[in-house]
C-alpha cells in the first residue's frame, strides 16, 4: 500500500487488516501479518484499521499517520450546551477514544461539575446543525434508565464543530467495524 501511495501511510505497528464477515459488517479478531493473502476466500474483503493505541506504543510515531491520530487523540472543545427554557451552560467536551466527557465550566455551578459521560458505543446520531454550523445535536441512549437524550451544543467555530463531528461519527464506525458495538 505505501509503494501505491509514493510514501509511508500506514505501518504494521499501528494498523491492522480485518476481514469483513459479509452482511454483518462486524469484523472478526486482526489478521496474523504472517498470513498469506493468497490463502483467503475473498482477499477483497480485507478492511484495514488503525489500532488503539497502548501505553508502548511511541504516540510522536504514531501520529504522523492520520488515521491513527484521529482514532487515539483526546481533544478538548469549549462549547455552550444550548437549553430551551433555561439559560445556556458553559461546557468543556472531552472527546477519547471511549466517550465524550462532559465538565461545567461555570463558576457559580450548583451540584457537580462532572456530568455522566456519553459512551461513543451509545450514541445514534450527531450532526451539524443546518441553521448553524457551529451547532451541533447529538443523541445517544442514557445509561442507567434507558430512552433517548437529544443535546445541543454551540462551539466556538464552524471548523471545531465540523472537526468533532468527524471524529466522533469516525470513532463509532471504528467501534462497529471492529466489532465492539
Amino acid at each position: 500500500l505505501n509503494k501505491k501511495k509514493h510514501n509511508a501511510h500506514f505501518h504494521a505497528q499501528y494498523f491492522n487488516f480485518y476481514k469483513n464477515n459479509g452482511q454483518q459488517a462486524k469484523l472478526k479478531d486482526p489478521l496474523k501479518l504472517t498470513q498469506a493473502i493468497i490463502e483467503l476466500e475473498e482477499p477483497r474483503q480485507l478492511i484495514l484499521l488503525p489500532k488503539f493505541l497502548t501505553q508502548k506504543d511511541d504516540i510522536s510515531e504514531a501520529y504522523n499517520f492520520n488515521l491513527v491520530r484521529l482514532a487515539n487523540e483526546v481533544r478538548e472543545y469549549h462549547c455552550t450546551k444550548i437549553r430551551n427554557a433555561r439559560k445556556n451552560k458553559k461546557r468543556l467536551l472531552i472527546v477519547d477514544r471511549h466517550r465524550i466527557v462532559k465538565k461545567a465550566m461555570d463558576d457559580y455551578n450548583i451540584g457537580t461539575n462532572d456530568h455522566v459521560p456519553i459512551d461513543i458505543v451509545k450514541i445514534i446520531d450527531i450532526h451539524v446543525n443546518d441553521k448553524n454550523n457551529k451547532q451541533l445535536t447529538v443523541e445517544y441512549q442514557k445509561p442507567a434508565a434507558g430512552g433517548c437524550r437529544v443535546q445541543v451544543y454551540e462551539l466556538e467555530s464552524a471548523k471545531e464543530c465540523s472537526e468533532f463531528v468527524a471524529k466522533v461519527k469516525y470513532l463509532r464506525t471504528l467501534r462497529r467495524l471492529q466489532g465492539m458495538m
